[in-house]
């Protein structure tokens, strides 16, 4: 594997942990714990309401940290402290009607892997509606007075 895919499926993890962020207030947990990252691949993942519903359940547990999610992978990523395993996580997660399965390392980065290639044949490094920050298909982006020179389509 190239340089260049690495990077990208590094900046595909990374985006999933800044994608859609949504910090979950835990309840008596010790800040000086260790915390741990766990990720899950969580069925009918499409839009923030699901992320509100789980939400709503993982804030009764004690020891979630916080939890971000990317909605195109239908991949959530909580911290957590070790007290809390990664089968009572998804046993919470499911509880709220998404299925969660604990996704190992390797797993998680063959769901990156995935990503990268449907980018590439999207023409894009993120697989972001074939674009990417702003541009069109070939990864080009046009300054603010080239689009203003562009004619306008009426709706």
């Amino acid at each position: 594997m190239g340089k260049k895919k690495i990077f990208l499926a590094i900046g595909l993890i990374t985006a999933t942990v800044i994608l859609s962020i949504s910090l979950v207030t835990a309840k008596n947990i010790n800040t000086d714990k260790e915390v741990e990252r766990s990720f899950f691949q969580v069925e009918n993942l499409t839009c923030g309401s699901c992320i509100v519903e789980i939400e709503k359940e993982l804030k009764t547990h004690v020891g979630i940290v916080s939890l971000a999610a990317d909605l195109s992978m239908k991949l959530v990523a909580i911290d957590h402290t070790p007290d809390l395993s990664k089968e009572q996580i998804a046993a919470a997660i499911t509880k709220t009607g998404y299925t969660a399965k604990a996704l190992t390392k390797k797993e998680l980065f063959i769901l990156s892997e995935k990503a990268v290639t449907a980018a590439e044949q999207q023409g894009s490094s993120c697989g972001i509606s074939g674009k990417c920050c702003g541009g069109s298909k070939d990864n080009s982006v046009s300054s603010a007075n080239e689009q203003d020179k562009q004619p306008q389509k009426s709706i």
